[in-house]
């Protein structure tokens, strides 16, 4: 099937995840339609999680420009708010093709982003998820601040070690993600368990059944950096998201890590917890004090401490 794609131009889906994205939306969107890779042989499917905002009629709008340019659009919208699981699974649902480019509608496609994904997926026939390199700005892609680039030794692994290192830390990035429709249905899509965080778990499944993750060495996707689901710039976190994350820990990460791992990671999921609602979620002299002392009586720390105390200990 990959063997063919560069050959025949088969369609390939792009999807895209709006919630509350008015400002933002219509830059991912020309993204691709600024694409080097045949328009007619793009499917576009956008799917908005219920947004408050003007996203919903941005989005139409944009397709009744420009939609015919593609070989399909589909436009949803969902009656509630259900999360980037959620959202990502409806456009799973609707896809078409045998490989999906997830975006979010904040992130913006490099020109070339398909075009090497195809290539690279051609001369790869057995990858079935490829991730890339990524540059990420502020307030537009000229003002780039750095470049993310993947961790060569991850991929080099395979996929047993792959989810274990996996287990300890995620070092892909998500937003470069070009995905085999048929990997995504077989293990079931994204967990809507966790309804905040749709790409942790789905590598952890991913490599768990045996699929190497695999990379591509080119920048793909310029990544959009400030606010996000997880921390804003004044906010000390979304209590939601954190939530999701330490219900998330507690089924994949604790069973898989030493007891002083899980004590750390139990004891900083506290912290951040108790501060938004001490501290009504806004960052302040008082929550920076407050998170610094709890950062001192962090198992791991402590235990890092004594080590290094045993270690100049005089014999």
């Amino acid at each position: 099937m990959t063997n063919e794609l560069k050959k025949t131009g088969q369609t390939i889906s792009v999807g895209v995840l709006s919630y509350n994205s008015e400002a933002t939306v219509i830059e991912t969107l020309d993204s691709i339609l600024n694409q080097t890779y045949d328009l007619k042989k793009i499917e576009l499917i956008i799917s908005d999680d219920n947004s408050f905002d003007e996203t919903p009629t941005i989005v139409q709008e944009w397709l009744d420009l420009h939609g015919t340019n593609f070989h399909r659009t589909f436009f949803q919208t969902s009656d509630k708010n259900t999360g980037i699981s959620g959202n990502f699974n409806r456009i799973l649902n609707q896809v078409t093709s045998s490989w999906l480019k997830p975006i979010a509608a904040d992130d913006i496609l490099m020109p070339r982003c398909l075009s090497d994904n195809v290539e690279f997926v051609s001369s790869h026939p057995e990858s079935r998820i490829v991730f890339s390199n990524t540059i990420g700005f502020k307030n537009d892609v000229s003002s780039g601040v750095g470049e993310f680039v993947c961790d060569d030794e991850f991929f080099k692994l395979n996929a047993d070690n792959q989810s274990k290192s996996l287990l300890k830390s995620c070092s892909v990035f998500a937003p470069t993600s070009f995905i085999c429709t048929d990997l995504l249905r077989g293990i079931g899509g994204a967990d809507e368990r966790f309804p905040m965080i749709e790409d942790y778990p789905l590598w952890l499944k991913i490599t768990s059944s045996g699929v190497r993750l695999y990379m591509n060495d080119v920048f793909s996707v310029y990544y959009r950096l400030g606010d996000s689901v997880s921390r804003g710039k004044k906010t000390i976190g979304n209590e939601r998201y954190l939530k999701d994350s330490r219900r998330f820990h507690q089924e994949y990460i604790w069973p898989n890590v030493s007891l002083l791992e899980r004590l750390d990671d139990r004891v900083m999921f506290f912290c951040k917890l108790s501060g938004i609602k001490i501290f009504r979620n806004r960052k302040s002299i008082f929550y920076k004090i407050f998170y610094n002392l709890m950062k001192l009586i962090r198992p791991l720390v402590i235990f890092r401490k004594v080590k290094l105390l045993l270690t100049l200990k005089p014999k």
